[in-house]
C-alpha cells in the first residue's frame, strides 16, 4: 500500500522579511503545494526546498524550488527509499 507522506526540507541561507511576508500572503489567497514549498524556501532562507511523495519503496520529488541541482536533485526524480535520509532517522 502506498502512502502519500509529504515532507518539506532544505539548507541554511538569509532570506528578506518583506520578500517572505509577499511569499505567504500569496499562499494564504491561491494555496497550492507549490506556493507552500516556495513560501518555505523564502521565509526560512534556504537553499532549496521540496515536497516529496512515498510510492511503492520510493521517495518521489513531486515538487522542488531552488538549486536542486546542485544537491543531485530535480521534480520528478525518485529514489528507493533505503538511499534516502528518511531512512536513516
Amino acid at each position: 500500500m502506498a502512502s502519500d507522506h509529504r515532507r518539506v526540507v532544505a539548507s541554511a541561507a538569509v532570506a528578506s522579511p518583506r520578500r517572505d511576508l509577499a511569499d505567504l500572503r500569496d499562499l494564504a489567497i491561491e494555496p497550492s503545494v507549490e506556493r507552500a514549498v516556495a513560501a518555505v524556501r523564502g521565509f526560512l532562507g534556504m537553499d532549496v526546498a521540496y515536497a516529496t511523495k512515498f510510492v511503492d519503496g520510493q521517495q518521489q520529488f513531486r515538487v522542488l524550488r531552488g538549486e536542486g541541482d546542485s544537491f543531485g536533485m530535480e521534480e520528478g526524480l525518485a529514489v528507493p527509499l533505503e538511499h534516502t535520509y528518511c531512512q536513516r532517522v
